[in-house]
């Protein structure tokens, strides 16, 4: 009767472990349709023993000894980092198409359109400076362009600021996934030491750490334990079942933009983002978007600054007899290129002409600018001291830091010319735009409500248009401020640089899509479910069940036969 119940036992553990194995494989099958499930199998084991009267160990049955997962950890992070590789490349994309659609070249409606048609204004008032009605048009043109640029600048500026919320709720993510993954990582580290089977956590961590790396570029090391650590460059992220905080710390750059930048909350360190949604967002906010705003206000400040300085030299129909700076300095007795203003002067000389409106004499006085860096350069006060020794003029500095010249009666009129040292552009006098940037820029207000103050002439000229063909001429005449590069080239740098960059995103989120692709289907390959595979396996695994099955009842019959006998 030993030896019957030791086949009886042997019948038994077929049956257990097959209906085992026949769980497993359902369990693969009935996942099937998970992408972020990995396979498993069973492996089956002799049992040692029942040794028969002759001598002899065929063994005792068999069993269940363990569960596989069929996955590539070397697979498995590199998905990781081309996920995250095709995020970064996808959110890039987006934003920079935003960007282009905004700058809408090749329409009616943009800057460019608007730049060409401004100085188009001056030419034509180069071979009319005495017509009014050409006058008003140059500054409805230039009121125009500069609405054009704002509007613009100010459209970026909002893509700017979602890319201040898109960071929020990234890091948001970041550290509700990580705090996931961190207590994930305990719960693995009970179960195993429990002597369970983790399948169903591992398959979890994996896709919180797919999802991980589609925010952040990380690197994953897995233990003995089964337990991960996940870095960000060289900095950890999750340790065993702890998970460290990121959040977000502000600067304001040059531009008056606030600059976000993602940082642990322990220690205050910048992360190391290169890639994922977190790569792309300070990229964006630092380099492309970031940059396209810094460039824009460059052109802006070049465009305000170089019209200005040819139309500070000039005269319009008639001539000043008060006339208040836009730009004012923060401390007049400071030299004047330390003084704060937003443009600089330099070493050079400039004239005030003070005409006599009842005999029509003109005299001209000489200022000088002395910025040469020998001894003490002069202030803004310095300045001022040479206009008030002109007889019939007066200067003085206001209470905000502005510059107001008048005559001392309605006698006399005050106009200015071939100023080398830009002190009157730097100042604010005489200018045509007014503003800093980008942000800011506009037709000075006086022009706006007299166009006959706009300075066509250089000499005090009738029918003279020579300064308003140096306007002109800066469509394509070569700036200091701009390096050497004309105002239109600047602009079309800046289109053409955002085109490239836009179109690089694409062609790149495309290459990182196909690697997605690939190792999706390397993946899948090592840990999918295949039908097929498993209907095979089930067969197998049901007809060894019913051998068993028969086995067993065969050893019942033989023991009623026994029992029988009795």
């Amino acid at each position: 009767m030993g030896l019957i119940n030791g086949s009886l036992q042997i019948g038994r553990s077929a049956l257990m472990a097959q209906q085992s194995m026949m769980q497993i494989i359902g369990n693969n099958i009935s996942n099937a349709g998970n992408p972020d499930y990995t396979r498993q199998t069973g492996k089956l084991a002799p049992v040692h023993g029942s040794r028969l009267q002759e001598g002899f160990d065929p063994g005792a049955g068999v069993r269940l000894v363990g569960l596989q997962r069929h996955i590539d950890n070397s697979i498995e992070q590199r998905l990781r980092e081309a996920i995250s590789d095709n995020n970064y490349d996808d959110l890039t994309s987006q934003v920079l198409s935003r960007l282009e659609t905004l700058y809408n070249e090749m329409t009616q409606n943009d800057v460019s359109s608007g730049l060409s048609e401004f100085f188009n204004a001056f030419s034509d008032l180069q071979s009319k400076p005495q017509d009014v009605a050409a006058r008003s048009v140059t500054v409805q043109t230039a009121q125009s362009l500069a609405e054009q640029i704002q509007t613009l600048r100010y459209d970026i500026v909002n893509v700017y600021n979602d890319l201040h919320k898109k960071m929020s709720d990234t890091v948001d993510q970041i550290n509700r996934i990580t705090s996931q993954i961190a207590q994930i990582n305990g719960q693995i580290a009970q179960t195993t030491s429990a002597g369970g089977n983790a399948g169903a956590l591992l398959d979890e961590r994996d896709r919180q750490l797919k999802d991980l790396s589609e925010l952040v570029n990380v690197h994953v090391i897995e233990q003995d334990s089964g337990i991960v650590n996940v870095y960000i460059g060289s900095d950890p992220l999750v340790q065993n079942n702890q998970a460290r905080k990121l959040e977000i710390s502000k600067e304001t750059n040059s531009s008056n933009l606030i600059v976000p930048k993602v940082v642990f909350s322990d220690n205050g360190k910048e992360i190391q983002a290169f890639s994922g949604t977190t790569g792309a967002v300070v990229d964006l906010i630092n380099d492309f978007v970031g940059g396209n705003i810094e460039e824009l206000d460059n052109f802006a400040s070049a465009l305000i600054f170089e019209v200005n300085k040819i139309h500070s030299s000039g005269q319009g129909l008639h001539g000043y007899k008060s006339i208040t700076s836009t730009y004012a300095v923060d401390d007049a007795n400071a030299e004047l290129d330390k003084a704060g203003l937003t443009f600089t002067p330099q070493n050079g000389t400039f004239l005030v002409n003070v005409k006599d409106l009842n005999t029509g004499q003109i005299t001209t006085h000489q200022i000088n600018v002395d910025l040469n860096g020998v001894g003490t350069d002069m202030s803004l006060n310095d300045v001022i001291a040479q206009i008030n020794a002109i007889d019939n003029v007066s200067a003085s500095v206001l209470g905000d830091g502005r510059v107001k010249i008048q005559t001392d009666s309605d006698n006399y009129e005050i106009t200015f010319s071939q100023d080398s040292s830009n002190f009157l552009a730097a100042i604010g006098i005489n200018n045509f735009l007014t503003g800093k940037n980008a942000f800011d820029i506009d037709v000075r207000s006086e022009i706006a409500d007299d166009p006959q103050l706009i300075a066509c002439a250089k000499d005090n000229l009738p029918g003279d248009g020579s300064n308003a063909a140096d306007i002109a001429q800066l469509r394509t005449n070569p700036v200091d401020s701009l390096n050497g590069m004309s105002i239109a080239d600047k602009y079309r740098m800046i289109v053409s640089d955002l085109g490239t960059k836009s179109a690089g995103a694409r062609q790149r989120h495309e290459v990182h899509q196909a690697i997605v692709d690939t190792l999706t289907a390397q993946r899948e390959s090592v840990s999918g479910v295949s039908i097929d595979e498993e209907t095979v396996n089930l067969l197998s695994t049901q007809r060894a069940f019913q051998g068993a099955a028969r086995y067993v009842s065969a050893v019942n019959d033989m023991i009623q036969e026994i029992l029988r006998l009795f």
